[in-house]
């Protein structure tokens, strides 16, 4: 692996090792203290401000990335123009989110305003420069800035949550996370890319808003799959039954959070790297690193998902560790769905190919959520959930097809033969020891994985063997 990608690689984990430490502190504590049904109404606003944060940046951060990886010395004329697009786009969201939190939104309890609350942090994400630094392969000023939002935020909520009223206290503290990481960014980037904020010359917003509003279909779309189940559950199923659906997917999230530091580690250099040689290293390492890390955790979750479940939702949250269950392949499929539709299809500037993969899955999950919600309720949402993301990969893989790209189970047998191992080990052990403490077996299924895969590696003789031989041509 090119030592910048193994660097950036090793910062941005360390910051999530972090990001998944807080949460191991704040989730329980919120989730107990709100309960379902107050949780749930949580999670619907959040569900209904991401759509609308989406009309807050349609597209923006995903072409400033491209375009100022590909144009090194233009930073401040991209910058400018893209803060000024977004905070203007961000303005207009936060209006129609207002208004939609006050006439259309279930009025539950705080449902509407928490809605309203959470449209105050897309004012102030507008003008987050954290895309830059990734298009710059500047990774540590971004862990940084993540590092110490994420710890304002969870320093508020471990402080003043306490009882279902206290609803309000996570949208303030999005608001303050999200001023902490802004003001940490645009500070650095007036020094290191000489960046001068709203008030510096631009390239013209006409050549930025429409290639941009392309890709801001696509991750509508992206989004509708990941949003829309919550919101359809608030309006046809109680409250509490939001709340252990969203509950089990916010679990799902911290399984899969290695996925958007795969993303930010690559996307700008299989960007790069498409527009100079043509080659397809990087997607390569990509898919190494994601086999490497997603099976274990699939294979692991899906043998220890009562216990962690109810290590850190407790009893109230009955029927989560099915749902969770049911999420987990997430793990893989929205890794691939990634692969396929950011690294292969937008990363080489196939914007329409892009679009047209993540809306066949967005149509697969409104259509059958709008059928089977009503009925099944949350099995429904997390089943489509699944079969979206692999159609946006079976689609995004059709319509890359010609494009070079490494061979997808080239580098699956090894880390699938020692989750096996990790897997007869974890089996073992609860038969053995049925009421042991879950963090044990994490370790010792962890440390077995780790030592079958380096034993693998040297039974194969392959254990160095460089990406480029895993490329093929599909």
């Amino acid at each position: 692996m090119k030592r910048s990608l193994l660097r950036n690689l090793s910062i941005l984990t360390l910051a999530d090792m972090w990001a998944k430490f807080l949460p191991l502190m704040t989730f329980p504590l919120v989730t107990r203290a709100l309960g379902p049904a107050v949780f749930g109404q949580i999670a619907f606003a959040t569900a209904a401000t991401g759509l609308f944060a989406l009309a807050a940046s349609p597209g923006l951060v995903p072409w400033g990335i491209r375009e100022a990886a590909r144009n090194a010395g233009r930073e401040s004329e991209i910058a400018t123009t893209l803060l000024r697009t977004r905070f203007a786009f961000a303005a207009g969201a936060f209006l129609a989110l207002s208004a939609y939190g006050l006439a259309l939104a279930p009025d539950v309890g705080a449902q509407r305003l928490l809605i309203i609350l959470y449209g105050f942090p897309l004012l102030v994400a507008a003008l987050d420069l954290g895309w830059l630094f990734i298009a710059r392969q500047r990774f540590g000023t971004v862990a940084l800035a993540n590092v110490l939002a994420q710890t304002v935020y969870a320093g508020l909520l471990l402080l003043l949550v306490r009882q279902p009223s206290d609803a309000w206290v996570l949208p303030i503290a999005a608001l303050a996370a999200a001023g902490v990481s802004a003001a940490i960014l645009m500070a650095r980037a007036s020094r290191m890319f000489a960046t001068t904020g709203l008030f510096g010359s631009g390239i013209g917003w006409r050549r930025v808003v429409g290639p941009s509003l392309l890709l801001g279909v696509g991750s509508l779309m992206s989004l509708t799959y990941d949003k829309f189940d919550i919101l359809l559950l608030g309006y046809f199923r109680s409250g509490s039954e939001v709340g252990i659906y969203a509950a089990a997917y916010r679990l799902m999230g911290l399984a899969m959070s290695f996925h958007p530091i795969l993303a930010q580690v690559f996307f700008p250099s299989v960007a790069e790297e498409s527009a100079t040689t043509g080659t397809a290293r990087h997607a390569a390492t990509y898919l190494r690193a994601l086999w490497f890390v997603g099976i274990p955790i699939l294979v692991g979750g899906l043998i220890l998902t009562r216990p962690l479940c109810g290590l850190v939702l407790g009893r109230q949250y009955t029927g989560t560790p099915f749902l969770f269950a049911l999420l987990l392949p997430n793990v893989l499929l929205g890794g691939l769905a990634s692969y396929y539709s950011s690294l292969r299809l937008m990363a080489n500037n196939r914007n329409r190919a892009y679009v047209a993969s993540v809306t066949a899955g967005a149509g697969v999950n409104v259509g059958l959520n709008l059928v089977l919600i009503p009925t099944y309720g949350p099995t429904a949402a997390a089943v489509t959930t699944c079969l979206a993301q692999g159609t946006v990969a079976l689609t995004a893989a059709w319509l890359g097809r010609h494009l070079p790209g490494p061979q997808l189970l080239g580098e699956m047998a090894r880390p699938a033969g020692a989750s096996l191992v990790m897997a007869l080990v974890l089996l073992g052990l609860a038969s053995v020891l049925p009421t042991l403490f879950v963090g044990v077996p994490l370790v010792i299924g962890g440390l077995s994985y780790l030592g079958a895969w380096w034993l693998l590696g040297q039974l194969n003789g392959n254990g160095n063997r460089p990406a480029e031989a895993t490329i093929a041509s599909d």
